[in-house]
C-alpha cells in the first residue's frame, strides 16, 4: 500500500463551489469530493487552462455574486484530465 501524503485526514464532502482561476481570470463552478484541514478535491468541468501551482481564489458557495473576501487564497497542487471533468486537488493558502 502507498504511503500517506496526506498532512491530515480527509473527509467526504459534496458541496457546490465556486473557483476563481486569476491567470486566466476565469469563474468556474465546482463540486467538492473530499476535504481536508489544509484543502481539498474538486471536480470542475474540463478545461485546459489549468496547471499545478496556478494561484486560485476558492468558495464554499455557488451564488452567482460572491465578495472579493468570500474568497480564500488557494493554489492548485494536482491536476486529474478526465473526457468529462477535471479534478484540482487544491491547498488553502494563509489569508494575507
Amino acid at each position: 500500500m502507498p504511503a500517506e501524503r496526506r498532512r491530515s485526514p480527509r473527509v467526504p464532502s459534496d458541496r457546490a463551489c465556486k473557483l476563481f482561476h486569476a491567470p486566466s481570470l476565469r469563474f468556474l463552478p465546482g463540486r467538492t469530493r473530499n476535504q481536508s484541514a489544509d484543502g481539498f478535491l474538486i471536480d470542475i468541468p474540463p478545461t485546459n487552462t489549468l496547471h499545478p501551482g496556478d494561484p486560485l481564489r476558492f468558495a464554499l458557495d455557488d451564488h452567482p455574486l460572491l465578495a472579493h473576501d468570500a474568497l480564500a487564497p488557494a493554489r492548485i497542487v494536482r491536476c486529474e484530465y478526465t473526457p468529462h471533468r477535471l479534478t484540482l486537488a487544491i491547498t488553502l493558502e494563509p489569508i494575507a
